[in-house]
């Protein structure tokens, strides 16, 4: 039996261990919660509700040649290669067909960014459309890239928020190039 009658409740460990795990749960988890509810609380009459968060410098983009390689080693399970000049590429080597190849680099010409896609055949550029819609994009800027590409062999160039975009198509008999050169909101 693990109770003790003749001691008081004060003087038992059981109760002092209760005690330790009630003063945790007071000093950890109530703060938290409290400095959360800040923010989960309804604005006051008249209160105006915070602007959406303001685009970051105007001088940069929001997403970096380091980032779209570690984007694309990630959904193609692959190392990328790195050449002297900061040119990330990657390739698919061993195909059996001349459709199935494809080919893409990521590199900085001064302060933009050209993502390069070249593919025999349209699975290299469904790998285009699905970064269209990686986690770089907002969903209205993919849904215009989509509408750039149908008008791509003709070079559109647009301006978005957070950087512009122009997009170029050749196609030759047997291979396609898509060229995205991504230039800071301030260099357009």
């Amino acid at each position: 039996m693990t109770t003790h009658p003749h001691k008081k409740i004060w003087q038992r460990w059981e109760t002092w261990l209760i005690a330790v795990a009630v003063l945790i749960a007071v000093l950890f988890i109530l703060p938290h919660r409290a400095g959360g509810a800040e923010f989960a609380a309804a604005p006051a009459v008249g209160a105006t509700l915070p602007a959406k968060p303001a685009p970051g410098p105007r001088d940069q983009l929001p997403f970096s040649v380091a980032d779209v390689g570690r984007y694309f080693s990630t959904v193609l399970e692959m190392s990328a290669e790195k050449d002297p000049n900061g040119v990330i590429r990657f390739e698919n080597l061993y195909v059996s067909h001349p459709e199935d190849r494809w080919f893409i680099s990521i590199r900085a010409e001064g302060g933009d960014l050209v993502v390069e896609f070249r593919a025999g055949g349209d699975y290299g550029m469904n790998l285009a459309r699905e970064f269209f819609e990686s986690s770089f994009f907002e969903r209205g800027e993919s849904e215009n890239f989509y509408a750039m590409l149908s008008d791509a062999k003709n070079g559109p160039k647009q301006k978005f928020a957070r950087f512009s975009l122009q997009m170029q198509l050749r196609q030759s008999v047997d291979l396609l190039t898509l060229t995205l050169r991504f230039a800071p909101p301030l260099a357009a």
